[in-house]
Parts: C-alpha cells; sequence; structure tokens
C-alpha cells in the first residue's frame, strides 16, 4: 500500500510541479527502474485492451467498407500473454539503454558529473505523462510531447550546463533514434 501510495505522490508532483519535484533530492536507479518496471506492466496491459476493442471497431468498418474482415491479429489467450510479456521486456529493455546512452553521452559532452541515479531519475519520472496518458488513442501523442519536454527539464535541473550542449544532446539522440529505426527497418 505505501507503494502505490509513493507512486501517486511521485506523479502529482511530476506533473503538477515538475520544477520542484526535480530539483528534490535524486531517487535511486532502483527506485526509477521499479517506477518504470511497474508503469510498463500496467500501461502493457491497457494497450493489450484498446488494442482489442480498435480491432473489433476497424473490422466492423473494414467489413461495412469491403465486405471482408480483417486478418485475426492473434487475439488469443497466449497471443496476448505473449504481446503483453514483449511490450513490458522491449520497453523496460529501451529505457534502460536511453538512460545509459544519455547519462554516457552527458558524460562526453561535459555534463556535470551526477551519478547515474541523477540521469535514471530524470529519465524515468519524466517519462511520466508518457505512463499515465500513453495508452489512451490519440491523446498520448500530446503525452509523449509533454515527456520529451519533462525529461529535458529534468535533464537540466539534474545536470546543469550550457543551452548549447542540451541542443547537441537533442540533436544527437534524435538522429541516433532515427538510424536506429532505419536500421530496424532495413534500409
Amino acid at each position: 500500500m505505501e507503494l502505490i501510495r509513493t507512486t501517486l505522490q511521485d506523479i502529482n508532483c511530476a506533473l503538477r510541479r515538475p520544477r520542484a519535484f526535480f530539483s528534490t533530492e535524486t531517487k535511486s536507479t532502483g527506485h526509477a527502474m521499479g517506477y518504470v518496471l511497474t508503469f510498463f506492466l500496467v500501461q502493457s496491459g491497457l494497450s493489450l485492451l484498446f488494442a482489442e476493442a480498435f480491432y473489433q471497431n476497424w473490422n466492423r468498418i473494414f467489413l461495412a467498407a469491403t465486405g471482408k474482415v480483417l486478418p485475426a491479429l492473434a487475439f488469443t489467450t497466449t497471443g496476448y500473454l505473449l504481446i503483453f510479456a514483449a511490450l513490458a521486456v522491449i520497453g523496460c529493455l529501451a529505457i534502460i539503454i536511453s538512460i545509459l546512452l544519455t547519462h554516457a553521452y552527458l558524460r562526453c559532452i561535459g555534463g556535470s558529473r551526477q551519478s547515474l541515479g541523477a540521469t535514471s531519475s530524470a529519465i524515468a519520472y519524466g517519462l511520466t505523462p508518457s505512463f499515465v496518458f500513453g495508452w489512451i488513442p490519440y491523446a498520448s501523442f500530446i503525452a509523449h510531447l509533454w515527456s520529451i519536454v519533462l525529461v529535458l527539464l529534468a535533464l537540466r535541473i539534474k545536470h546543469p550546463m550550457p543551452l548549447w550542449r542540451y541542443t547537441l544532446l537533442i540533436i544527437t539522440l534524435a538522429l541516433a533514434a532515427i538510424a536506429a529505426g532505419l536500421y530496424l527497418l532495413g534500409y
């Protein structure tokens, strides 16, 4: 019960008073990872519920328009469990890799020599809007933009550096994400 109360307090403060929240003491890396894992499990489950609802809705529209049924998307119990596990594991691994790369890059470009806990706390709690609202169709776009702003604000508070270095960080991370996406797509 204490974990739920603490998590809800962290969410409230991170969303309503981010500057004050990120200016306080740094949460440990383990606490930040527990926060991320909890939200990925909840968000994975909610995403699956909405995926089934949207599949059924689009199937009716597609059937009415074309007279054909959309192919099944493996919405069986086993399919749900595999998708749920994949979403949670891949999401957590992506966050861990992002934290490690961001921390290494901050150290390379002369960021303050803060701990890995400061970086993981900034990224994990900065992603709160995505965790809370990211599973809602159409609203997730705004939530993800809000998360980007919060992560940058948190990094700026936790790792004081000149603004041009943050600009360099953003451009480099965006190019790395684009390059990774193109590589995964086979280009």
